[in-house]
């Protein structure tokens, strides 16, 4: 048993972009650093400048000077304490969101077929033979 193929008809298929103004409310990430100065007391001698530290989210930075004291020795006379805070908070603003729409137009009828132009969103437009479950029709 062989197939064959009947033609029973064309349509033509339009695309149409609409754009919409939505609004777009997602959280936001602000950070801002705290700087505090901690004085060491008393100020400590080292051998050489020691470099910056963490403790959890804060670095610590030493300030060096010098003091003459019958020798020349590094003091650490006060600490940066700079830790990260971090906030979200929301700022919803308008944006322009594309979507498609389908339009389909038979162009040439079988005889068993009658004339039908739909416009449907592109992801309802399924049976192209005007079979939809849903009666709804959009322009």
């Amino acid at each position: 048993m062989g197939r064959s193929t009947i033609e029973t008809g064309a349509v033509r298929l339009t695309k149409h972009v609409d754009v919409v103004d939505e609004v777009v409310d997602e959280p936001l990430i602000d950070e801002e650093v705290r700087v505090e100065r901690r004085a060491v007391v008393p100020p400590q001698a080292v051998p050489r400048p020691p470099p910056p530290r963490h403790r959890g989210d804060t670095m610590i930075v030493p300030v060096l000077e010098e003091r003459l004291v019958i020798e020349k020795r590094l003091f650490v006379k006060e600490e940066l304490h700079i830790t990260r805070v971090r906030t979200e908070r929301r700022a919803p603003h308008h944006v322009a969101l594309r979507k498609e729409r389908i339009s389909v137009e038979r162009t040439r009828e079988s005889p068993h077929t009658a004339p039908q132009s739909r416009s449907e969103p592109a992801s309802r437009v399924g049976d192209l033979q005007g079979n939809h479950e849903s009666g709804d029709e959009h322009g």
